[in-house]
């Protein structure tokens, strides 16, 4: 079986990117983000150059710190081989 490769802020950017470079490699991508739209359009995008499943999930990874996200990816997909933490917080931090 493939790769499994969950990707967090893949909905833009950089994580948007290896999205495309991992379904390239025929991975299948679990992607991650807050915004359903546009996970569902780098999805598409992804999947025209796969034929690997591409699975999306659109989550806040704050709530819970993350928890519940992914417990969420595991009972769908299963543990992922490789994981791109590129989620972003907002705002910045303060000491």
């Amino acid at each position: 079986m493939t790769q499994l490769v969950m990707i967090t802020g893949a909905s833009a950017g950089l994580g948007e990117q290896l999205a495309y470079a991992f379904a390239r490699r025929q991975m299948r991508l679990l992607l991650l983000g807050r915004d359903h739209q546009r996970l569902a359009k780098v999805a598409r995008q992804a999947a025209r150059l796969t034929t690997a499943p591409v699975a999306i999930l659109a989550t806040d990874l704050l709530n819970d710190n993350g928890r519940s996200a992914w417990r969420r990816c595991v009972a769908r997909c299963g543990v992922p081989d490789i994981l791109v933490n590129n989620a972003a917080l907002p705002g910045f931090w303060r000491h």
